[in-house]
C-alpha cells in the first residue's frame, strides 16, 4: 500500500475554509435571528425569500452565457 502524506499547505488552507464556513454560518444566524426578531416568523420568511429570489437572479444573469450555448 503506498503511503499518502498530505502537506502543510492542505492543513492551513482546510483550516482556512472551515474557519471561513463557521463565520459564514455565524453572519448567517445573526441575520436569521435579528430579521425573526425585528419582523417575526412571517416577515422573516419573506425578506429571505426575496433575499434568496435576488440572489438567484443575479446568478443567472451572470451565468447566462453558459447555457446558451
Amino acid at each position: 500500500m503506498e503511503d499518502v502524506h498530505l502537506g502543510g499547505k492542505f492543513w492551513m488552507s482546510l483550516l482556512g475554509i472551515v474557519i471561513g464556513a463557521v463565520f459564514g454560518c455565524i453572519l448567517i444566524f445573526l441575520l436569521v435571528a435579528g430579521a425573526w426578531a425585528r419582523w417575526g416568523a412571517i416577515g422573516a420568511l419573506i425578506f429571505f425569500g426575496l433575499l434568496l429570489a435576488g440572489v438567484s437572479y443575479v446568478y443567472d444573469r451572470t451565468h447566462m452565457r453558459k447555457y446558451e450555448d
